[in-house]
C-alpha cells in the first residue's frame, strides 16, 4: 500500500526551501544596495574632484592674465621712458600712480636709468632739489649698511619710485653690482622681462617674498634688432616690485574659488626658495604645510611662465570642501 506524505514534513520542506529563496533575494538585495552605494560615492567624489579641478583651472587662468597685464603695464612703460628723455620726477608719478591703482599686485614702479660718471653730479644734485633733502648713489658696505657709492664708469640707481612712501631708502641705490644685476643683464641682452630671484621685500609687511620684473629701456623706445647692439642703446630699466602672496591672493578673488587652496613654487634651478606663497595651515599644520602635507589627498598642480620663470601652482580642497560638494554623508 502506497505511503501518504506526512503533512508537516511537506510543510517543513517548503518552508525550508522558502527561507532559502528569502535568504538569497535578502543577501541579492544587500549586495545590489551596497554596490549602487560604492558606485554612487565613487561618482560623487568624481563629481567633487571634477568641481575642485575648474576651480583650479580658473584659478590658474587668473593668475596668468594678472601677470599679463602687469606685463603690458612694464612694456608700456618702457616704451614711453624710451621716448622721452625729459620725464620729470612727477611725470613718472602722474604716469606710474594709475598703473599701480590697475595692479593691485604691484607694490612699486621704478626707474633705473644708466648714469656715465660724468653724469652723476648733475643726476645727484637736481634728485637732491627735487626730493628737499640729501640724495647719493649708494651701495652696500661689508656689514650691509648703506656707503656712498664706489666710483665706475656707469651706474644704475633707482632714480624714481612711485609710491615714494615706504621707498625712500631704495631711492639712489644702485643696482649695477647688486643682486639683481645677472637678471639686469638678461633683460637688456634679451630685450625681454625678466624675473629676479625671489627675494624678502622690505616694503611688505611681514617681509614677504617677492620679485623685480625688470623690463629694459632702449633709447628711441624701440628694441635694436641685433643682440650686440643693445647694451649701446640701453637707457636704463623699468621695474615693477611684485607681492608674491598679494599677486597670488588679489588674482584669485577674479576667480569663483572658496572651496580650494593655493601653494606657489619657484621651480626654477637655483632658486634660494621653492616655496613663495605658503598655503593657510589646516589642523595639525602649524605654522604653515609643507609640500609634501599639501599632496596628501586630492591636489592639483598647474604650472604657468611669468618672464622665464617657471612657477608651479598647487591646489587642494579647503577645509570643509569635499563635504560641501557631497550628496552624500559617510
Amino acid at each position: 500500500m502506497p505511503s501518504t506524505p506526512d503533512p508537516q514534513t511537506a510543510k517543513g520542506a517548503g518552508t525550508g526551501r522558502n527561507s532559502f529563496w528569502m535568504a538569497v533575494v535578502f543577501v541579492l538585495g544587500v549586495g545590489m544596495s551596497l554596490a549602487a552605494f560604492f558606485i554612487s560615492r565613487h561618482w560623487d567624489e568624481e563629481r567633487a574632484h571634477l568641481h575642485l579641478s575648474l576651480q583650479a583651472h580658473a584659478a590658474a587662468a587668473a593668475v596668468g592674465a594678472a601677470a599679463d597685464r602687469c606685463d603690458e603695464a612694464l612694456h608700456g612703460l618702457s616704451e614711453l621712458l624710451g621716448r622721452r628723455d625729459d620725464l620729470s620726477r612727477a611725470d613718472f608719478a602722474e604716469i606710474a600712480g594709475p598703473l599701480l591703482r590697475r595692479q593691485p599686485g604691484l607694490l612699486a614702479l621704478q626707474w633705473v636709468p644708466v648714469v656715465p660718471h660724468a653724469e652723476r653730479p648733475e643726476v645727484e644734485g637736481r634728485a637732491q632739489r627735487e626730493l628737499g633733502r640729501p640724495f647719493e648713489f649708494s651701495q652696500l658696505d661689508a656689514a650691509g649698511g648703506r656707503q656712498r657709492a664706489a666710483v665706475r664708469e656707469a651706474y644704475w640707481p633707482i632714480l624714481f619710485a612711485e609710491p615714494v612712501a615706504g621707498n625712500e631708502s631704495a631711492l639712489g641705490f644702485d643696482l649695477s653690482m647688486e643682486t639683481t644685476r645677472p637678471a639686469l643683464l638678461q633683460a637688456r641682452d634679451t630685450a625681454d622681462l625678466v624675473l629676479s630671484i625671489p627675494i624678502r621685500l622690505g616694503q611688505a609687511p611681514g617681509s614677504q617674498l617677492g620679485y623685480v620684473a625688470i623690463m629694459p629701456v632702449y633709447r628711441g623706445g624701440r628694441i635694436p634688432a641685433v643682440e650686440a647692439e643693445r647694451p649701446a642703446r640701453l637707457t636704463g630699466f623699468v621695474q615693477g616690485i611684485l607681492r608674491t602672496g598679494d599677486f597670488l591672493t588679489v588674482a584669485m578673488r577674479e576667480a569663483p574659488t572658496g572651496l580650494i587652496e593655493l601653494m606657489g613654487m619657484d621651480l626654477m634651478p637655483g632658486s634660494p626658495f621653492r616655496v613663495v606663497h605658503p598655503a593657510a595651515p589646516q589642523r595639525g599644520e602649524r605654522p604653515a604645510p609643507t609640500e609634501a602635507q599639501m599632496r596628501a589627498g586630492w591636489h592639483l598642480e598647474l604650472k604657468i611662465k611669468h618672464g622665464e620663470r617657471q612657477f608651479a601652482l598647487l591646489f587642494r580642497p579647503a577645509p570643509g570642501a569635499m563635504a560641501a560638494l557631497r550628496s552624500w554623508n559617510p
